[in-house]
């Protein structure tokens, strides 16, 4: 057996040092060159104030030091609500430019980026969509063991759709477990669910930080959705609990058309940037953007959250 496994060990390496030695190739790219674009960031939810991030992109070969960057700012920056009011924001000396107006539902939003050193003037619009809450949300801690049989924890969301009207929805967790301290709420990873709704949008796969789906399959109806997680307060190496319940925050977003591709593109863009030839290499991802002149992202949300613990 001993002498088996050292005469697969010698082919291999052979076989190893042949393709490595027969496969190499020079292959010239010609990457063509892009130039600089502004670009600009801002998730904007109802009831909170609008933050405004303004950069420049650069090329994928272009060396950067953060602490050597030039003054790149807007001369101005203009927003209009509803085609009514408009003002100016006001830089805050750090990072973001921000608005007095606070946003609220079904407000429709508008952006206008004069840049000062390249001369270029950049737009976007949204919309706040109507804030819709859920109807039932339920724990239930030890749902079941999946086939590698890590156990997993499942919530699940009811709520009514609005009819004739297209909507987007985002929904994510954060769990804190009751250990007698006052640790924060973590992130929840590791998604998952069976029900058509999730799985129609094929973003599982990506490992999504969060679950985002459109009304495409329920317009206007009432619908449950069942999501799982890993159990968030059980050691994997030792077999142990380490608390004997948890509490979790469910985070119920009603979002734009323009948060719902934006989301869905980097999620895709994260995982592609994460694989390699042996781990299932995939191809590159063009990102969202919805800036007209520009790069980056200008989208609307509204929010709801509900807090739920095991029993």
């Amino acid at each position: 057996m001993i002498k088996q496994r050292i005469n697969i060990i010698k082919i291999v390496l052979i076989l190893t040092a042949f393709v490595t030695n027969s496969c190499t190739k020079i292959v010239e790219i010609d990457i063509p060159q892009v130039g600089q674009k502004p670009t600009l960031y801002s998730l904007v939810g109802n009831s909170t104030q609008i933050r405004v991030s303004i950069g420049k992109s650069y090329g994928i070969f272009e060396y950067v030091e953060t602490d050597s960057l030039p003054e790149y700012v807007p001369s101005d920056i203009l927003l209009t609500v509803n085609n009514i009011y408009s003002e100016t924001l006001v830089y805050d000396g750090n990072c973001c430019y921000l608005a007095d107006y606070v946003p609220e539902n079904n407000d429709s939003l508008k952006i206008f980026a004069k840049i000062k050193s390249m001369n270029d003037t950049i737009f976007a619009s949204t919309y706040i969509p109507e804030k819709i809450l859920l109807d039932t949300v339920s724990l239930l801690d030890s749902a079941f063991i999946d086939e590698e049989g890590y156990l997993k924890s499942q919530i699940t969301i009811n709520f009514s759709d609005i009819p004739n009207i297209k909507n987007y929805y985002e929904v994510y967790f954060r769990v804190k477990c009751d250990e007698g301290n006052t640790n924060d709420y973590i992130p929840v990873y590791y998604y998952n669910s069976n029900s058509p709704i999730i799985v129609n949008e094929n973003i599982l796969d990506y490992e999504p930080q969060s679950i985002l789906f459109s009304d495409n399959l329920f317009d206007g109806e009432n619908v449950s959705i069942p999501i799982s997680f890993d159990y968030p307060c059980f050691d994997y190496e030792t077999g142990e609990y380490v608390a004997s319940e948890f509490k979790v925050i469910v985070y119920f977003l009603s979002v734009s058309k323009e948060y719902y591709l934006y989301r869905k593109t980097l999620y895709k863009h994260i995982f592609s940037q994460n694989t390699d030839i042996w781990n299932w290499a995939s191809e590159p991802v063009n990102m969202y953007s919805n800036i007209s002149g520009g790069y980056g992202v200008f989208a609307g949300y509204t929010l709801s959250k509900y807090y739920l613990q095991t029993k």
